[in-house]
């Protein structure tokens, strides 16, 4: 099933994606954390932009933030590419 994320624009030169992990058990918790994480990474490195995430403090809700000085493309193609990357996952969901 695909998902659908909302891509937040904060500043010209940022970008930010909140995700939230479904109800899983433990493990899966934690390897989904590692999937997000590895996304994040892999998105931000494609693009050249700096990259952030945590918890939003919501039981469950991430945030990645991409940021960059120059390039406002390159966070808003990050926050993209991530948000395709896990919309194939029935893991991952919109919060």
């Amino acid at each position: 099933m695909s998902r659908i994320f909302t891509i937040e624009t904060q500043t010209l030169h940022t970008a930010s994606l909140r995700v939230r992990i479904t109800r899983v058990d433990t493990f899966q918790f934690v390897e989904a954390k590692g999937v997000f994480a590895d996304a994040v990474t892999t998105a931000s490195e494609a693009h050249g932009v700096a990259e952030d995430w945590d918890s939003t403090g919501t039981a469950g809700v991430y945030e990645a933030v991409f940021s960059s000085d120059v390039d406002r493309e390159g966070v808003f193609a990050a926050a993209q590419a991530l948000a395709v990357s896990l919309s194939a996952s029935d893991v991952f969901a919109a919060p």
